[in-house]
Formats: structure tokens, sequence, C-alpha cells
């Protein structure tokens, strides 16, 4: 690990300072689903494991209660099928900036062709139950689990 947890903690970037960066990304959305950290203005595809362990130790260094050793949960906290910056995005946003310096926003379309753009909150919780339930609380069909070794799984919710 190139650095403790949490030695590169700062506060949240407001929703306002986003904008321009995130209109960038839905700029160029593809066909493929990503993870975008609005820290680092940075694009992690989850498939692949080099992507996936960077966004990890982003994680973990950017925050103050991670565990190295421990997976990290991605859960969307909204079921957001627009692919614009609308009121559901800012509040989700907002809301998250309460208990997280690190809210996430993630791309990805649904077996049926749906395209969603969601907030999505990165969390170590007790265990696969206690994710699943969260899940559950915010209308999720999927959470990913990342590892420390930049593996990632998708668990299916319903």
């Amino acid at each position: 690990m190139p650095g403790k947890p949490g030695f590169r903690h700062t506060k949240p970037i407001p929703f306002d300072l986003i904008v321009p960066y995130l209109l960038a990304v839905i700029a160029n959305l593809g066909n493929s689903a990503f993870t975008w950290s609005p820290k680092s203005n940075r694009q992690y595809d989850i498939k692949k494991p080099a992507q996936t362990l960077a966004l990890f130790l982003e994680l973990v260094e950017g925050g103050l209660n991670f565990d190295p050793d421990l997976p990290i949960y991605l859960i969307a906290v909204t079921c957001n099928t627009s692919i614009t910056i609308n009121l559901i995005l800012r509040r989700a946003y907002e809301k998250l900036m309460s208990i997280t310096n690190q809210p996430l926003i993630g791309y990805w379309i649904s077996k049926t062709g749906i395209k969603y753009l969601d907030v999505v909150l990165a969390t170590q919780v007790i265990n696969k139950a206690e994710a699943v339930r969260l899940a559950k609380k915010y209308g999720q069909d999927y959470i990913i689990r990342i590892y420390p070794s930049g593996k990632s799984t998708t668990i299916q919710i319903r």
C-alpha cells in the first residue's frame, strides 16, 4: 500500500464544483460501465483489476474510516434513469457529503438497455448481509464488492 489510510483525506467537493467535470464525463458516455471519482476526476472500469485497485487505494487513502485489509462495497443510493445532471443527483450527492468525503458517480446500462447515472456510496460494512440490507434500502438490484487485491465481484440483490 503506497500510503496509510486517510493520509490523502480532504473535505468532499461541493456538487456545484463538480458539475463542469461531470458534464464532460456525461458528454463522453459510451456503452461501458464505470465509476467516476470527483476527487481525482478519474473514471474506473471495475472489470479491470488495475483500475479497481487504483479506486480501492484512492478510497482508502482519501477516507478516514477505511481498513486497507477489508473489501469496499459500492452501493448506488439513487435509481436515476436520466443521464443528465438533475435534482436527483444533486440531492443524493449532497446528502452523501454529510456522511462521506468521497461520494462517487456510477454509470451503467441494464440488460434491457436502460442507462443509469447514479450517486454511489463507497462503504465498508460489517459483512455482505449488511451491504445487501443497504442496497435494498436504496432499491438496488446489484452492488459491487472490491477487494484489496483489485478483484471485484458483482452481488445480485434481487
